[in-house]
């Protein structure tokens, strides 16, 4: 059975390399990013298989919306791999304020909208997975 794969952090690093698994295993995945433009090139080679689509795990909404998009698309969803997080190398007297929110939001609050959203359309389907991926 072919699966229905939703992936944050889907433009770089272990997130790029599920969607190029999950598509090389002939399943159909929503890629997800911030800059949805960095999958492009795998869109092209899979449009009938992948939909790239802007998501921002900290914008209010944003999660709930990019699942929506997966399930018009491919009229469900397997597997959730909430993915989207990314951490500073920079020295801490480098660091602004801003930057360190925006690390901060992402990393805490992603892994709450991203389930959060997905649970009532995985109940609703009675099925599915979610991945919780956790960095430091």
């Amino acid at each position: 059975m072919t699966r229905v794969w939703f992936i944050t952090g889907s433009s770089r690093g272990f997130g790029r390399h599920l969607v190029e698994a999950a598509l090389a295993n002939g399943d159909h995945v929503v890629a997800t990013a911030r800059r949805p433009e960095q999958i492009e090139a795998l869109s092209t080679r899979h449009a009938d298989r992948l939909v790239p689509v802007r998501l921002d795990v900290t914008e209010p909404g944003a999660p709930t919306a990019a699942l929506h998009t997966a399930v018009e698309r491919f009229g469900r969803v397997d597997v959730v791999v909430n993915n989207a997080g990314y951490g500073s190398i920079s020295p801490i007297e480098d660091v602004t304020d801003e930057d360190f929110r925006s690390q901060a939001d992402t990393n805490l609050y992603g892994p709450l909208s991203v389930p959060r959203a997905a649970l009532p359309l995985l109940r609703r389907q009675g099925s599915g997975h979610i991945i919780q991926m956790r960095y430091r």
